[in-house]
C-alpha cells in the first residue's frame, strides 16, 4: 500500500527541474551530483530487489486474471438461463472488480516506469559547481539505466500495458462469443 506513495516521492524528489519554482519536500542538498547519484543507486537496488520477488508475479497474475475473466464471461453468456440472476450479478461484479484492480496496478506501474525514465533525462539540468561535478554527472547519467517495474528482461510494464491488457481481454471475449 505504501509503494505508490514511495514511487511518487522518488519521481518528484529525484527529478531535477530547470525552473526554480519546483516545490520539493526534501532539502535541496539531495539534488547535488554526488548525493543524488548515490541515493538513486540505493533506490534502484531496492526496487530491483523487490522486483526479483514481485516481478514473476506480473506475467502469471496477468495470465490468471485474464483467463478468470474470460471464463466468467463464458459462464455468464453460455449459461445465462441456467444460473440465478443473483449469482450472475455476484460473479460479474467480482470479475469486473478484479479486472479493474489489475488495470489499476498496470496503470500505476506503467506510469512509474515512464517517470523513472524521465528522471535520468532531467539530470542534465543539475547545476554543477565546477567542471569535475559536471563531468561526473554526465558519466553517472550514462551509466544509470531507468528503473523498470516488471520482470527484468522478460516483462516490462509500460504506460500502454493497461490499454493492451484491456484490448486483449476484449478481443478474447469477442472471440469467445463468436465461437459460441
Amino acid at each position: 500500500m505504501i509503494l505508490p506513495f514511495l514511487i511518487k516521492f522518488v519521481e518528484k524528489e529525484f527529478k531535477v527541474s530547470n525552473s526554480n519554482n519546483q516545490n520539493y519536500i526534501s532539502i535541496s542538498k539531495l539534488r547535488t551530483p554526488f548525493i543524488l547519484s548515490r541515493e538513486y543507486r540505493k533506490v534502484e537496488i531496492n526496487i530491483k530487489a523487490v522486483m526479483e520477488i514481485l516481478g514473476p508475479m506480473f506475467p502469471v497474475g496477468q495470465g490468471l486474471i485474464g483467463h478468470l475473466g474470460i471464463m466468467v464471461n463464458f459462464v455468464a453468456v453460455r449459461h445465462w438461463n441456467d444460473i440465478s440472476l443473483q449469482s450472475i450479478v455476484v460473479i460479474l461484479l467480482a470479475s469486473i472488480s478484479i479486472q479493474l484492480c489489475w488495470v489499476t496496478v498496470l496503470s500505476i506501474a506503467g506510469n512509474a516506469t515512464g517517470h523513472f525514465g524521465e528522471i535520468l533525462i532531467s539530470w542534465k539540468y543539475i547545476k554543477a559547481r565546477n567542471v569535475f561535478e559536471s563531468r561526473y554527472m554526465k558519466k553517472v547519467r550514462k551509466s544509470c539505466k531507468p528503473i523498470v517495474i516488471g520482470l527484468d528482461g522478460y516483462y516490462k510494464i509500460k504506460r500502454i500495458s493497461a490499454c493492451k491488457y484491456l484490448n486483449g481481454f476484449a478481443r478474447s471475449t469477442f472471440r469467445l462469443l463468436l465461437t459460441i
